[in-house]
């Protein structure tokens, strides 16, 4: 006489440890407690990834910064309350590390500073009008040699630093205000209604 042996999981029970399964609303029961279906499905998903992906990618430098610079864009317009907590605190922090004070106070501050970095530069780039040897700090300006200062979407002050720490050797040139202009007109580039 042979007896029929049903398989557990038409008995309610785990196919992997026997546990009892429960029985959803409709249809039977399911062939793995939770905890072994997950692991099932994991298994199943590693199986057809190395399948699918023979070798892992590893994406260059250039790559990996873009992802992360789009990360941390989609963090911000996702979370702004927590930008602006951050930013907050990064000003003050800056702020306590100026010495305190008021606005006013750092603004006359950052002004001293920015007149100090002026004059080294201008003393860096050899203290005259490369043309008609102007040396009146007052209306000495640092100009692109081959021109392009339009492009040049950096402030004042960080071309200032970018000049003052040998990255920007052989790009920039000494001259005065009228100098300068005049040099602007001669090379095309002025967008003034001057021709």
């Amino acid at each position: 006489m042979t007896v029929a042996i049903q398989p557990l999981h038409t008995l309610g029970l785990c196919w992997d440890c026997g546990v009892p399964v429960p029985k959803p609303p409709r249809g039977p029961y399911p062939r793995r407690c939770p905890k072994h279906r997950q692991a099932e499905m994991t298994r199943r998903h590693l199986i057809w990834w190395r399948r699918t992906h023979p070798e892992p990618y590893t994406p260059t430098e250039d790559e990996r910064k873009a992802m992360v610079a789009t990360k941390n864009q989609l963090y911000r317009e996702r979370h702004p309350e927590d930008q602006k907590r951050r930013n907050a605190a990064a000003y003050a922090a800056a702020r306590k590390q100026d010495g305190g004070g008021t606005p006013e106070q750092w603004r006359a501050r950052n002004k001293k500073y920015h007149a100090r970095i002026k004059v080294a530069v201008i003393a860096y780039l050899g203290g005259k009008c490369v043309r008609c040897n102007f040396a009146d700090p007052r209306a000495l300006e640092a100009d692109h040699i081959e021109g392009g200062g339009i492009k040049d979407k950096r402030s004042t002050y960080m071309r200032y630093r970018a000049i003052l720490a040998g990255t920007e050797e052989g790009v920039f040139q000494l001259l005065c205000c009228n100098c300068n202009r005049i040099r602007q007109h001669e090379d095309g580039q002025w967008r003034g209604y001057l021709k």
